[in-house]
């Protein structure tokens, strides 16, 4: 595969149906919505769109991207990523690929989801996961969890992280905005991700 790409596979037949070429080292996860496939890219500090039906490339924007292990999301109309290590969260609309809000979380904050309404954003540095409210674009509540929480999942009526430090799953009831329970899983260090469903 060539660098700086893309891959499309075809579930069918298992094999590469194309490689599309987006910004320069692209990293920190990816997110489908809006009709199209979304790609950080470290190298550049740019985000590139690709539609999903033409599977082209439609759009390389600057940005900024927060870190290469990280992610971003979709919901509430927009495009969420965090876009520097000193907690910014930018808000991206689709309609022209602008970014129309900037959020400030706690710092080192680089995994952004979106669910029961809310967009969710882990802080390493921090222990906390921040909760912000799409509709006035204020963070409504910071919840302190496990250790250097990286990743998060949103789904099964819960949010939950994987605390790199200390190897847990943090459950966060979004009802109260407590954590509901820690969960051992024995898997400290760097790397990971989790997922629900």
């Amino acid at each position: 595969m060539p660098k700086n790409s893309v891959a499309r596979i075809d579930p069918k037949t298992n094999k590469v149906l194309d490689t599309i070429s987006v910004g320069k080292k692209p990293c920190s996860g990816l997110a489908i919505g809006f009709g199209s496939l979304w790609v950080p890219n470290c190298g550049d500090q740019t985000l590139s769109r690709i539609d999903l039906k033409s599977g082209k490339l439609t759009a390389t924007f600057p940005v900024g991207i927060g870190d290469s292990e990280g992610g971003l999301a979709v919901g509430a109309e927009s495009v969420w990523m965090m876009t520097d290590k000193k907690g910014t969260l930018a808000r991206i609309d689709p309609a022209d690929n602008k970014v129309v809000a900037e959020i400030y979380v706690a710092r080192g904050s680089y995994t952004v989801a979106f669910g029961e309404g809310s967009v969710w954003v882990t802080s390493t540095e921090e222990n906390l996961v921040s909760r912000i409210d799409p509709n006035t674009n204020l963070v409504v509540e910071s919840i302190p969890v496990g250790r250097a929480p990286r990743f998060l999942a949103v789904g099964e009526g819960s949010v939950w992280t994987l605390n790199q430090t200390e190897g847990t799953v943090s459950r966060i009831d979004p009802k109260t905005n407590k954590v509901i329970a820690t969960i051992e899983v024995g898997v400290p260090g760097s790397g990971g991700d989790i997922a629900t469903g």
